[in-house]
């Protein structure tokens, strides 16, 4: 094919950038299907992906994160509460309750609340239980995420 103007007569199936070169007075380009970045396989940026082999994405469902965030602040008040009662020397909040408040997905709250209220942060026991619960919670979190697919 001949050249008009200095123009390319081969014409990109991809859209990415020729690879070309020049030798004995003839032009080859060569245009790649697919570019280098969309065959390479990302890095694990956290050591999470890296020890479960599973890439993490924002595309948590949107009754997920809802569902976490409603679990987080009413546990979240139940440690207040229970805080409350015990400087009033009143009944408490089961350990158990809280505990399993956790287990169902308020640990962020449960968290916030031991750093913040600082109370459950210095028993040994319940923070082992609590640590626990937190593992059982991200592992069920994370099969069914393989499961549904997100």
């Amino acid at each position: 094919m001949a050249r008009k103007n200095g123009e390319n007569p081969v014409k990109p199936l991809s859209g990415k950038a020729a690879l070309g070169f020049e030798t004995d007075g003839r032009a080859y380009l060569y245009y790649p299907l697919t570019a280098e970045q969309d065959y390479q396989q990302p890095q694990s940026r956290c050591s999470v992906e890296r020890l479960f082999a599973v890439r993490i994405t924002p595309r948590a469902p949107a009754f997920i994160v809802a569902r976490y965030l409603l679990l987080s602040i009413f546990t979240y008040l139940s440690y207040w509460f229970d805080k409350r009662k015990a400087q009033a020397g009143r009944w408490r909040t089961p350990e158990s309750t809280l505990q399993f408040m956790s287990l169902l997905g308020g640990w962020p709250g449960a968290l916030l609340a031991q750093r913040y209220l600082r109370h459950k942060s210095q028993k040994r026991s319940f923070l082992w239980q609590f640590w626990f619960t937190v593992v059982l919670n991200l592992a069920a979190l994370l099969y069914l995420s393989q499961k549904l697919g997100f």
